[in-house]
């Protein structure tokens, strides 16, 4: 059915089957060719597709302007992160090359989302310590029991945009999708009081 282009398959249905369709390949190729794919859809594709996929995302007549940018870049981080990956063993260890880029003032959102695009759980973990003040032992605590609202509080302590903090959620905290608080081309779904509240009781407790 997804390789039939004149099949109707509703938006919200086509949304929910790319939330599911990471793990699984043979889904991937009839996805990116599908005409008609919501913008989400297709940032969503952006994050995982193989690189020849990826061409045919960016390759698209049907998105505006706008989308196509956000696949580019989506692209570029990608093959960054490729790139880091292949040489983060000269680094030492995931703690001490977030200290060190934290150091340096590189400590960017966009290298802790490529990270947790790689699923660089232990860099991710240190990153979000060190950039939001928040003890490691506290950070260490949201993530262990996968606390939604803990890790969006976090994540926005951190100075994370939003598409940031749903990349955290789904990749290195496996937050399943229909769970996911936020979306990566909206705004933090919390208030700050809420947000501060959730880290203070973390602290708290920890």
């Amino acid at each position: 059915m997804l390789g039939n282009a004149s099949a109707q398959i509703r938006e919200d249905t086509l949304d929910r089957i790319v939330d599911r369709a990471e793990g699984i390949e043979g889904w991937h190729g009839p996805l990116a060719n599908r005409p008609k794919l919501s913008r989400r859809a297709v940032l969503r594709l952006a994050e995982f597709v193989a690189e020849n996929m990826m061409d045919t995302l960016k390759n698209r007549t049907d998105m505006d302007a706008e989308t196509m940018e956000a696949v580019h870049e989506e692209f570029s981080r990608r093959m960054e992160a490729a790139e880091r990956a292949r040489a983060r063993d000269e680094g030492g260890t995931p703690g001490e090359r977030a200290k060190t880029l934290f150091d340096k003032g590189e400590l960017s959102d966009a290298s802790i989302r490529e990270a947790a695009q790689s699923g660089e759980e232990a860099f991710v973990r240190a990153a979000l310590a060190l950039k939001s003040g928040i003890k490691r032992a506290v950070v260490a605590k949201i993530f262990d029991i996968a606390s939604v609202k803990g890790v969006v509080a976090l994540c926005w302590k951190a100075g994370l945009s939003m598409p940031t903090a749903v990349v955290v959620q789904k990749r290195i905290v496996r937050i399943p999708p229909r769970e996911v608080q936020g979306s990566i081309d909206g705004d933090y779904p919390f208030n700050e009081d809420e947000m501060t509240w959730q880290l203070e009781f973390f602290e708290d407790s920890a």
